[in-house]
């Protein structure tokens, strides 16, 4: 019998920064450091949009700032 876990599919609309796995996933998919991905799920919670929007906020005061 098959392990019910084995058999779950990822919820790509949040991001779990509990499993390593889903971060190293995400830090490719975002363009983004663990450190950042990690920040921002901290600052807006796990919604996939609502990381992206923040990241891409970021990036933008980073750029505006030098």
């Amino acid at each position: 019998m098959q392990d019910a876990r084995s058999t779950a599919t990822r919820d790509v609309s949040r991001i779990d920064i509990g499993q390593e796995s889903e971060v190293r996933y995400w830090m490719q998919a975002l363009g983004a450091s663990a450190k950042d991905i990690k920040r921002a799920v901290r600052v807006v919670g796990c919604s996939l949009d609502k990381v992206r929007e923040h990241l891409r906020l970021n990036r933008c005061r980073r750029h505006a700032a030098h």
